[in-house]
């Protein structure tokens, strides 16, 4: 488990300090580490504190615990009933002095949240309003609700709701398109909202259609539900590659999905916590995906590939998922991944293809000392000592920027 750095000895004591720093780094320490049962005392500061900006953040803090206990295997440590306890101790919460009351009912996942968050859409106030729409994207976007058309069905009727103004309409499209709600098309393509929230609305339009394309290229899962706020996930972190073949999934191994067996998913655009603007997202019943940079897709590869394990001497081939990532994950690497690149092709390949292909990057100028190293093993594999003890030499001058199981047995093998 990762040590989780704080920023006061004792975030509950810090939220009866004096002062309005020391409170409100207590409530981001609280943000990450807070339990249910803190979840009173910050309801308290969330209606009482003197500042605004540590009202706003504790009820923050109180909707990111419960973003931990909306899914398996979590979910069921805060019963029902005690969710309804908790509905009735946010009761005390005035939107218009607290907006953050909507994200807190929308991590609460009761049936009753929906209801109390969208009556905020409708009121005056341009800060309520703008709270609901967060309460409203955060209880839908979370996988607790994938394939909830119950929902989708409350949340698409609300574009038909006279009392809202502008405004709170165009939140409504943006919501839809956060949830990945496809029956909100027809109603959002007769809307005819005045200047930009007609814009809004036109965006959202493009990029549901945008969202009809095949999904394609790689995805990784950090672990977390979408909205779910927790240095600790239940789940570990994961790539899938898409295809038109199926799903090629690091596993930690690869595996291939056929397409014919990929599961349902939720097309989905909001934006990541994090994130300065919203993306393209999907969603599984248990996973939240979003589109993978080359740095996370080497990160994965490595760990699939598994060059330690790769017999040199027999070659590498194990399965189609082998074959299909020598395939498709190169392009998806940066320009400098060129360790990754000749191991994709050593886990599928022969041995006379992976020692052509270690001798090509490794005559490159500044070759890392892992390829050198990997070159060495596929020549004494081959029958080659003398070079091999060459490349390992090679790599040896650099040793200290191999992984540490490549160092120990590049030891092993010039001991030898």
């Amino acid at each position: 488990m990762p040590e989780i750095e704080l920023e006061t000895p004792d975030p509950i004591a810090a939220l009866d300090a004096s002062s309005i720093a020391e409170r409100a780094a207590g409530v981001r320490d609280l943000s990450k580490i807070g339990l249910l049962d803190h979840l009173p005392r910050l309801v308290r500061s969330a209606q009482n504190d003197r500042s605004p900006a540590v009202r706003l953040g504790t009820a923050s803090a109180a909707a990111d615990i419960l973003s931990r206990h909306r899914l398996p295997p979590h979910r069921s440590e805060l019963t029902l009933e005690h969710r309804q306890s908790l509905l009735a101790l946010f009761r005390g919460i005035d939107p218009g002095v607290n907006a953050g009351l909507f994200p807190m009912l929308a991590c609460l996942d009761l049936p009753q949240s929906f209801q109390r968050i969208s009556t905020g859409l409708r009121d005056p106030r341009i800060g309520v309003r703008v709270g609901a729409e967060v309460g409203l994207t955060r209880l839908c976007q979370s996988a607790a609700h994938f394939d909830d058309a119950e929902l989708e069905q409350q949340i698409v009727a609300l574009l038909d709701d006279t009392r809202l103004r502008p405004d709170a309409v165009s939140a409504v499209a943006r919501i839809c398109l956060a949830g990945g709600y496809g029956t909100a098309r027809p109603r959002l393509s007769s809307l005819s909202l005045p200047g930009q929230h007609g814009e809004v609305v036109s965006t959202c339009l493009e990029r549901f259609d945008a969202l009809d394309a095949p999904l394609t290229g790689a995805w990784r899962s950090d672990g977390l539900d979408a909205g779910e706020v927790n240095p600790t996930p239940s789940r570990p972190p994961a790539l899938v590659i898409c295809t038109d073949r199926g799903w090629l999934a690091a596993t930690p191994r690869w595996k291939l999905t056929r397409r014919s067996k990929v599961p349902a998913v939720r097309r989905m655009v909001f934006r990541r916590i994090g994130q300065p603007q919203p993306g393209p997202v999907f969603q599984t019943t248990d996973r939240t995906w979003y589109p993978a940079t080359p740095a996370e897709v080497a990160e994965h590869a490595r760990v699939a590939i598994a060059p330690e394990t790769i017999d040199w001497a027999r070659g590498g081939r194990r399965g189609p998922g082998d074959d299909l990532a020598a395939e498709v994950v190169p392009s998806l690497l940066g320009k400098a991944d060129r360790v990754i690149r000749a191991l994709l092709i050593a886990r599928s390949q022969g041995l006379a293809e992976t020692l052509a292909a270690l001798e090509t990057a490794c005559a490159q100028p500044k070759a890392p000392a892992e390829l050198q190293f990997y070159l060495g093993e596929a020549l004494a594999a081959a029958g080659r000592s003398e070079d091999a003890n060459a490349a390992w030499t090679r790599a040896k001058r650099r040793a200290a920027t191999l992984p540490e199981w490549c160092a120990r047995r590049l030891s092993q093998r010039l001991e030898s």
